[in-house]
């Protein structure tokens, strides 16, 4: 659970395919990550290139912190939640230390701005053998969502059919972290051209989506994967993508990385 004062997570988790509970109790939270540090660096040099991409004023500050961050750490994903929305992640995981942290708190007026070092951050340990586990049939997932390269760029592609309620498998196959954020669509005339067009703009018009609700998940880095459940309804939603791309710091939904697609019951 995360809030404006409470940081609440687990402090221990099983090897394999864990289900994670995750919410938020403040529109100034809510965007959930699971972090792995690689060997040899520290979390403070984590938290500063958190803080150097989000406040990146150029293509170029964007590229360098991304490029940091890869080299940094692994990033296993989580879940984009808001108030009165309850998801939960499958993430399959080794032994050893991660990072459970709140991505907002490094967005600036996006989220709590808490003074540095007193950011939403906890240890999750994993200490038991991995064992072999079926995570697809552990959560019973019914779609997978992948980022792939294609001629024109990174591309969603979606496989199977979302049902309400259901677990989504989101899978990143380019070669830089990618997430899969996802809006609840509600005007049915939306376009994929609309979502196109937004992304493309400063921001100042209206989003064809309902951008303060959001779900999905933060980052995954390259060939991870895992898997969400989140509270859909039968309807349309678009996945978008936030990252900034390696190639112009530009986000990667600009780039043309969005999906509308149905969820049926």
């Amino acid at each position: 659970m995360t809030g404006e004062e409470d940081f609440i997570c687990p402090s221990t988790a099983p090897p394999g395919a864990t289900v994670f509970q995750v919410t938020a109790t403040s529109y100034r939270t809510g965007f959930l990550g699971l972090v792995r540090l690689r060997d040899g660096h520290e979390e403070g040099a984590f938290r500063e290139l958190l803080y150097a991409l989000f406040s990146a004023r150029t293509p170029q500050e964007t590229i360098e912190a991304t490029r940091g961050l890869m080299a940094t750490a692994e990033l296993y994903g989580g879940a984009a939640v808001h108030p009165g929305a309850v998801s939960y992640i499958t993430p399959v995981l080794g032994p050893g230390s991660y990072m459970v942290l709140e991505y907002r708190d490094f967005q600036g007026p996006l989220g709590r701005e808490p003074e540095r070092g007193q950011e939403h951050v906890r240890t999750l340990t994993v200490t038991e053998p991995v064992t072999a586990t079926d995570a697809a049939a552990a959560t019973g997932s019914t779609a997978t969502l992948t980022t792939r390269e294609t001629a024109e760029g990174p591309r969603f592609e979606l496989h199977g059919q979302p049902r309400a309620g259901s677990p989504v498998r989101c899978v990143n196959h380019v070669t830089q972290p990618d997430e899969a954020i996802i809006y609840r669509v509600p005007d049915d005339s939306v376009t994929e051209e609309d979502v196109h067009a937004f992304f493309n703009s400063d921001m100042s018009m209206t989003p064809p989506f309902s951008i303060n609700a959001p779900l999905g998940t933060p980052p995954i880095s390259p060939d991870g994967d895992i898997w969400v459940t989140m509270p859909t309804q039968p309807g349309r939603y678009v996945a978008a993508s936030w990252v900034g791309s390696l190639e112009d710091g530009r986000p990667m939904a600009a780039h043309g990385q969005h999906l509308i697609f149905h969820v049926t019951t």
